[in-house]
């Protein structure tokens, strides 16, 4: 690891505590009009527990998409499967990033949208622990200033065997070494260019955790977008995390 990384997960908890945790379980609520133009009804975006396999990239969703269904997202190969109860046959979905639609806009179906939120959320919630993950690499990048701020930047490269939203991403942390944003390029989405600000964090038995999240559109020289959508502050997604428990 970096000297940078060692600080950031010394930050976040130590290594040791990361090591030990299990699983996570969450309460996930998701607002922005990127949700409207994916077709992912209002009434479903609140109170979603999402569970979280903290030493592999197994994340499950519960009333995601709609009430019935549980979707659960295995990679290494990716497999995704939704089921609906007992006696109703699963549906698979093998290698589901290949069936995204090519448009920045299209609407998504039920997988593809549990897909996008599955990988995501594992992301989220195991950062910067994923960071130390077999095969992952970092390389401190020259600081950035945000505001009056100096942040200290990482760039990382994602293994393909990690579902997440593109192999190159940036993350920057403060002074005291926690994370405060990160830019990555949405593959399944026409590999549109985000800036994702982090922010009120809570300490659940010893590791921190963001409980804001808020995603702008990012530009070419690396500033977010705040005015293009109509999202409080310009935001496309506004993601509150809640109710966060290790086991």
């Amino acid at each position: 690891m970096t000297n940078l990384l060692d600080e950031v997960i010394d930050a976040h908890g130590g290594l040791h505590l990361w090591k030990a945790v299990g699983a996570l379980r969450a309460t996930v609520s998701l607002g922005g009009p990127f949700w409207d133009v994916r077709a992912v009804p209002a009434d479903m975006r609140t109170n979603v527990t999402v569970d979280v396999q903290m030493q592999e990239q197994l994340v499950s969703l519960n009333q995601w998409t709609d009430a019935e269904h549980r979707f659960v997202l295995r990679t290494d190969p990716e497999i995704a499967t939704m089921t609906a109860g007992d006696f109703v046959e699963p549906e698979v979905r093998r290698e589901p990033r290949a069936s995204f639609p090519a448009e920045s806009d299209a609407r998504w179906d039920r997988m593809q949208a549990n897909y996008f939120v599955g990988y995501a959320l594992w992301n989220y919630l195991t950062t910067p622990y994923l960071l130390t993950y077999p095969g992952v690499q970092t390389i401190e990048m020259e600081p950035w200033r945000e505001g009056e701020a100096l942040w200290r930047r990482l760039l990382v490269h994602f293994p393909p065997g990690i579902a997440t939203h593109g192999p190159r991403q940036v993350f920057y942390f403060d002074s005291t070494g926690l994370l405060r944003r990160l830019d990555y390029d949405v593959e399944v989405s026409a590999s549109g260019p985000a800036a994702h600000y982090v922010d009120d964090y809570v300490d659940v038995d010893g590791l921190k955790f963001p409980t804001r999240r808020l995603v702008y559109p990012r530009r070419p020289d690396h500033t977010p977008d705040r005015h293009t959508f109509a999202g409080p502050d310009g935001t496309v997604i506004d993601l509150a995390i809640g109710n966060i428990t290790l086991k």
